[in-house]
């Protein structure tokens, strides 16, 4: 029986093992890149279980370190994400080669400390053999559930790392600081006790610190990027206001000759000429009057430069925005949420041909939170594939219409959407919990 529990507990190491290395991957690399569907997930699962499985055989067999099974867990996980992701090779390879090689060497590094201080052991790797199973076992779940503990500190944070070069130096790194310390210690070599394990944990940390501080750079330079395209999108928002305060202006400078222009056609009877001339007057009142009145700096933004591209293309909009102000959403997460969702029925109404296009979008503040939604026509129906949505163009690789990056600030704020595609129409609606 207590032979049967310490099969379970090895067996739960090898899986909390293999699992987190694919929990790493998605933060480090894909948080908010793509949704998968649950037929996605249950392969890389599937994966992570027989990894797992070969592990536990392989342990089993008395194999607790070998450089052969660790290389078939890395391809059998890296190539199941690989197939699924399709893309971003050098950056998966080198996160999963990475977070083994630095799991396997705290491991050592516990092992070591513990077979020469606690037991006194002339072998290193004492611990490894047959006679502690229970403390063996007790570690190495021990030190998977530490690592699962740092993940779920990760995952609350905003590290995220993508630069292949970088996430593979670090894995050369960590890899030959693993194996440069299993061989010392297989080999019996007495300075490891210091040197060693001070060089290791010491390649570990500079590890983790130039990624950390690398995730904290390219998440400042994303931010920049950001407001600068803020201040782009201000500056001609400024320009097109200044615009049409220009033409009232003119207009009102003007009013006494407009109305006796006015009153003439008026004497002579010549109403179809008033009317249109009256039209034409209206013009810079009705570019005002198509503002959008949300009273949010961004949102009013957003709106107003996309209102003024329907107008443009001739796409009918109908607004219901309530007076908003401001919210607990970040301008950069208002700004990718509207915008996509903006851009994709623009792009959707441009495709009409059996319609006029027409996009509709409601603004509704709750006491606890926001209603958005957006409705456009379209040109048949939408393409469906798991919440997410593919363009009709050949090339979906490069021009998909999908919402990844507004997956990514709902997952942020644990807000709720709902997509409908019916004939010719689509619509998105999405509820923020503030």
């Amino acid at each position: 029986m207590l032979d049967i529990f310490f099969d379970l507990v090895l067996l739960a190491s090898a899986i909390l093992e293999n699992g987190l290395s694919v929990r790493f991957v998605d933060k480090l690399i894909f948080e908010g890149d793509r949704v998968l569907s649950r037929r996605q997930k249950g392969w890389i699962w599937a994966a992570v279980g027989l990894a797992s499985l070969l592990e536990f055989i392989n342990k089993e067999m008395g194999f607790f370190y070998s450089l052969n099974m660790l290389g078939l867990q890395i391809i059998i996980i890296d190539t199941a994400l690989l197939v699924i992701r399709r893309k971003k090779f050098i950056s998966i390879t080198g996160v999963f080669i990475m977070f083994f090689s630095i799991v396997q060497t705290i491991e050592i590094l516990v092992v070591i400390g513990i077979s020469t201080k606690i037991l006194g052991a002339k072998n290193m790797l004492a611990v490894y053999g047959t006679d502690f199973p229970y403390l063996r076992n007790a570690i190495l779940l021990m030190i998977r559930l530490a690592v699962w503990g740092v993940y779920r500190v990760i995952r609350m944070s905003e590290v995220r790392i993508n630069h292949p070069m970088l996430l593979g130096g670090a894995s050369v790194l960590a890899y030959i600081d693993m194996y440069y310390l299993f061989i010392y210690a297989y080999m019996g070599r007495d300075f490891i006790n210091i040197r060693t394990s001070v060089v290791a944990m010491s390649v570990i940390i500079l590890i983790l610190a130039v990624l950390i501080i690398c995730s904290l750079y390219y998440a400042q330079r994303e931010r920049n990027a950001e407001l600068k395209q803020k201040d782009l999108a201000l500056e001609e928002n400024y320009t097109r206001f200044y615009n049409v305060y220009s033409e009232n202006k003119y207009l009102s400078h003007d009013l006494k000759n407009h109305l006796n222009i006015l009153e003439n056609y008026m004497r002579h009877k010549e109403y179809e000429k008033a009317y249109n001339y009256m039209i034409k007057l209206r013009e810079p009142t009705l570019k005002i009057e198509g503002y959008a009145p949300s009273g949010n700096q961004i949102v009013d933004m957003i709106l107003n430069d996309k209102f003024a591209i329907a107008e443009k293309e001739n796409i009918s909009v109908n607004q219901e925005i309530d007076i908003i102000g401001e919210i607990g959403i970040s301008d950069e997460d208002l700004c990718t949420v509207l915008s996509n969702l903006l851009d994709n029925a623009l792009e959707a109404c441009e495709k009409c041909i059996d319609q006029r296009p027409w996009i509709d979008i409601t603004i509704r503040k709750m006491n606890n939170g926001l209603i958005l939604k957006v409705s456009n026509s379209m040109q048949g129906k939408s393409l469906i594939s798991e919440e997410r949505y593919l363009t009709t163009k050949e090339d979906r690789k490069r021009h998909g219409i999908g919402l990844d990056s507004v997956n990514y600030v709902l997952k942020k704020y644990n807000a709720n959407i709902k997509i409908e595609s019916g004939d010719q129409t689509f619509n998105v609606s999405i509820v923020f919990f503030l």
